[in-house]
C-alpha cells in the first residue's frame, strides 16, 4: 500500500533537505541549488492533485526526477554556445597525432565534424540537434557512423608506416 500524500506544506518540509542535497550534489554550487529546488518544487505544487491518489512515494521520485533534470539543464546552461569556433590541430601535438587529426578532418563532411565536435564538448543529442536545427535521430546516426569512421581513420594510420603512403 503507497504511503498517503500528505498535505502540500507537509510534502515541502519533508522534500526540502533532500532536494537541497541532490541538487548541490550534481551542481557543487551553493546558490544554484537553491534555485534548483525551488524551480523543483514550483513544479511540485503545480502537479500536486496528480499524485493524491498515487502517494508520497510517487510524488518524491517524481520530483528526484525534475530536481536531476533541473540541475542538468543548469550545467548544460554554462556551456559556450558557439561551436563555430573549432580548434585548430595543436602544432605542440605529436606528428602522428597531427597526422591523424588532419585525416580525419579532411575525410569528414563539415556537418559531422561539427556534430562529433559538440558531442565531445559534452552537448547532448536534442541540443546539437537544435543548434544545427536537424532531428535528433539525424544526429545520432550520423554521430555513430562519424565516430566508426574516425576510429577507422586511426587504426589506418596507425598501421601505415610513414614512408608506404
Amino acid at each position: 500500500m503507497a504511503q498517503a500524500l500528505p498535505d502540500l506544506e507537509q510534502c515541502i518540509r519533508l522534500l526540502w533537505d533532500p532536494l537541497r542535497a541532490l541538487a548541490y550534489f550534481r551542481t557543487g554550487d551553493a546558490e544554484a541549488c537553491k534555485d534548483i529546488v525551488q524551480e523543483t518544487l514550483i513544479v511540485g505544487i503545480r502537479q500536486y492533485e496528480r499524485f493524491v491518489d498515487q502517494g508520497f512515494d510517487a510524488f518524491r521520485k517524481y520530483l528526484r526526477t525534475v530536481c536531476i533534470n533541473k540541475a542538468k539543464d543548469r550545467w548544460a546552461s554554462r556551456r559556450p554556445l558557439d561551436p563555430d569556433i573549432l580548434p585548430a590541430p595543436n602544432p605542440a601535438a605529436p606528428p602522428d597525432v597531427t597526422a591523424q587529426m588532419n585525416e580525419v578532418r579532411r575525410q569528414l563532411d563539415e556537418l559531422d565534424y561539427q556534430i562529433l565536435f559538440l558531442h565531445a564538448a559534452g552537448w547532448r543529442i536534442r541540443e546539437i540537434g537544435e543548434k544545427l536545427d536537424i532531428p535528433k535521430s539525424t544526429v545520432k546516426d550520423r554521430k555513430d557512423r562519424a565516430q566508426l569512421k574516425v576510429r577507422r581513420i586511426i587504426e589506418h594510420t596507425e598501421n601505415v608506416s610513414p614512408g608506404a603512403a
